[in-house]
C-alpha cells in the first residue's frame, strides 16, 4: 500500500470563511471575500518576512502596528469622491504589494499599441488619442500606465479562454495598483494632472464594463448590480467637471465630439433611425411613473432621469456613424444619485427605466467590452419586475431582440 499523503490543515482562515465555515485560501485578501466583494480580514495584514533558508519571521508587534497605523492612514477616505472607487478597489485587490512592474508587462504594451488601443474608438482621430497621446501622458502618471496595461490584459483575457486565468491575474495586479494612487489623486486634482486622471477615469469605465461579471451565490441580481456598480463608478469622472475646458483644449481634444451635444446633433436634423418609435415611448413612460410612483422622493428622482434618458437617445439616434461607445455614457453620468439609491432599493420606476437603457447599450454591442451585456441586464430586470408590468418592456424588448412579443 503507497503511504498516505501528508495533509496540513490550517486554522487561520480569513474571519468571514470561519463564519461561514468555508475553506480558506488564506491570501491577501482572500479568494472567497474577493469573488463576493466583502472586505477579507486578511487584506491589510502585514506580510511575513522570509529568510534566506525559507522560513517566516514574524514581524514585531510594534512593527505590526506601525504598518497597520500607516495602512489606517493611506486608506482613509475623506471624500465622498473616492468612496466610490472603494469598493471596486476592494473587489479587485490581488497580491499587489508595490508599484514593481512585471516580465509580461512589455507583452501588454505590444498588445495595447496594436489591438486595444484601436479597439476602444471607430474613428482615426480617436484611435490616434488612444494609441500615442495617452501612453505619453501614462510616461509621467504610473497610475494611467498600470490602467493601460490592465485593459489590455484583459482584453488579451477575453480573446484567449486557454490563457484566462492567467491574463485576468495581471489584469487585476495592474487595476489595483491603478485604482490605489488614481483615488488619492482624484482627491485633489490640478491642472498638470487632470488629464491623466480623465484617461484613467475612461479607462476605468471601460474595464468595468469589459470586467466578468462572477455571480454571488447569494445573489440573485448579480448583473444588475454590477451595472449599478458601473454607474457609481463612472460618476467619478465628475469630481474633473472644473477642469473640462483644460482637458478639451489638451492633446485629448478629438474625444470630445459635438456627437455628446444633442443640440448640435438634433440641429443638424439627420436621425439614424436606431430608435424607431422612441419619442411616443419615452412620453408613455411619464404617465408610467406618474402612476407607478405616487411618493415625490421616488418620482421626481425618475422623472429626471426620464429626462436624461431622453437626451441621451437623441444624442445617439442623431450622432454620425460609427458610433462611439462613449456616448453609452451619457445617461449614467446625468442622473442623480437619489436614482443610484433606487436602483440599488430595486424600484419598478427605475428598472423600467434601465430596461430602456438596455436598448442603447445593444446598439453598441460590437464593442469587446459591452458584448451581450444588454441581454443578461434586460433578461434580469424583466424577471425581477412583476408581470403585470411587462408590457412597458416591449418596446426596448423589440430594440434588443428585434420581436415585440413578451
Amino acid at each position: 500500500m503507497p503511504p498516505r499523503r501528508s495533509h496540513k490543515k490550517s486554522r487561520n482562515g480569513c474571519e468571514l470563511c470561519k463564519k461561514r465555515r468555508v475553506k480558506c485560501d488564506e491570501q491577501d485578501p482572500c479568494s472567497n471575500c474577493l469573488t463576493r466583494g466583502t472586505t477579507c480580514s486578511y487584506e491589510h495584514r502585514p506580510s511575513p518576512l522570509i529568510h534566506r533558508n525559507g522560513s517566516h519571521i514574524s514581524v514585531s508587534s510594534s512593527g505590526s502596528e506601525a504598518i497597520d497605523e500607516r495602512t489606517r492612514r493611506n486608506s482613509a477616505l475623506p471624500s465622498p469622491r473616492q468612496d466610490i472607487y472603494d469598493s471596486f478597489y476592494r473587489k479587485m485587490s490581488v497580491l499587489a504589494r508595490s508599484s514593481e512592474w512585471t516580465g509580461r508587462d512589455p507583452e501588454l504594451m505590444h498588445h495595447y499599441t496594436l489591438y486595444t488601443s484601436r479597439s476602444i474608438a471607430r474613428r482615426p482621430e480617436m484611435q490616434q488619442v488612444w494609441l500615442v497621446e495617452i501612453p505619453k501622458i501614462a510616461y509621467s502618471h504610473e497610475f494611467l500606465m498600470h490602467g493601460i496595461l490592465a485593459l489590455s490584459a484583459l482584453h488579451i483575457a477575453s480573446n484567449c479562454p486557454a490563457e484566462y486565468s492567467s491574463y485576468m491575474k495581471s489584469s487585476r495586479y495592474h487595476i489595483t495598483l491603478a485604482l490605489r494612487s488614481f483615488r488619492k489623486a482624484l482627491l485633489s486634482p490640478t491642472a498638470e494632472n487632470c488629464c491623466a486622471l480623465f484617461a484613467s477615469s475612461s479607462i476605468i469605465m471601460v474595464y468595468t464594463f469589459a470586467t466578468p461579471t462572477e455571480p454571488d451565490s447569494a445573489g440573485a441580481w448579480a448583473i444588475l448590480e454590477s451595472v449599478i456598480e458601473i454607474f457609481k463608478l463612472c460618476r467619478g469622472i465628475l469630481a474633473l467637471k472644473s477642469f473640462i475646458d483644460s482637458i478639451r483644449n489638451s492633446p485629448l481634444r478629438p474625444l470630445f465630439r459635438q456627437d455628446f451635444d444633442a443640440s448640435v446633433c438634433i440641429a443638424k436634423g439627420n436621425p439614424n433611425k436606431l430608435f424607431l418609435g422612441m419619442e411616443n415611448e419615452l412620453h408613455q413612460l411619464r404617465y408610467f411613473l406618474d402612476v407607478e410612483l405616487p411618493e415625490n422622493h421616488q418620482r421626481f428622482p425618475c422623472c429626471h432621469a426620464l429626462e436624461q434618458l431622453d437626451f441621451s437617445f437623441k444624442c445617439i439616434q442623431n450622432a454620425e456613424l460609427p458610433l462611439e461607445c462613449g456616448m453609452i455614457y451619457i445617461w449614467p453620468l446625468s442622473f442623480e444619485e437619489e436614482f443610484v439609491h433606487l436602483l440599488k432599493e430595486m424600484n419598478v420606476g427605475a428598472l423600467v427605466l434601465m430596461a430602456y437603457y438596455c436598448a442603447q447599450l445593444c446598439v453598441f454591442e460590437d464593442y469587446w467590452f459591452v458584448g451581450e451585456r444588454a441581454r443578461s441586464l434586460f433578461s434580469e430586470i424583466s424577471t425581477a419586475l412583476p408581470e403585470r408590468l411587462w408590457k412597458w418592456l416591449a418596446w426596448p424588448k423589440s430594440i434588443i431582440y428585434h420581436t415585440v412579443d413578451l
